[in-house]
């Protein structure tokens, strides 16, 4: 696996309460309905109240799904800004440079480690010092 592959973003990768969030609005609509065509005026104002406040609720659940999968996007960007630095300090080092990820996969190497160790069956780091 490459590593742009390891970083894309897949829809997956986001769960979120969207489903809920359109129930809320579902039922605050319906609550609002209710509030107009009703003839008691207090039963109108009850639903008018439901109705704002499930709103309400329905737009924070949908700015806070929006700021949590904001935040990982960003937490993508920065993982792969931080690998393309390191990528382009070692990229025309004399020395022979792997760069993996925490299970020893190997995600980048320089041209003086794939001259020493190319060609190697498995993308592993094992399998490339064995």
């Amino acid at each position: 696996m490459s590593l742009t592959d390891q970083t894309k973003l897949n829809k997956s990768d986001f769960p979120s309460n969207s489903a809920s969030a359109w129930l809320l609005f579902l039922i605050a609509f319906v609550a609002a309905l209710l509030g107009l065509i009703t003839t008691d005026s207090l039963f109108s104002s009850g639903m008018n109240i439901v109705a704002i406040t499930l709103f309400c609720f329905f737009a924070l659940t949908m700015l806070n799904d929006f700021r949590i999968e904001r935040a990982k996007i960003v937490k993508v960007e920065e993982k792969q800004n931080l690998i393309g630095c390191v990528q382009s300090i070692v990229m025309h080092e004399p020395d022979s440079a792997l760069l993996t990820d925490l299970d020893g996969e190997i995600l980048f190497m320089n041209e003086a480690a794939k001259e020493r160790f190319l060609p190697i069956e498995d993308t592993h780091l094992s399998a490339a010092l064995s």
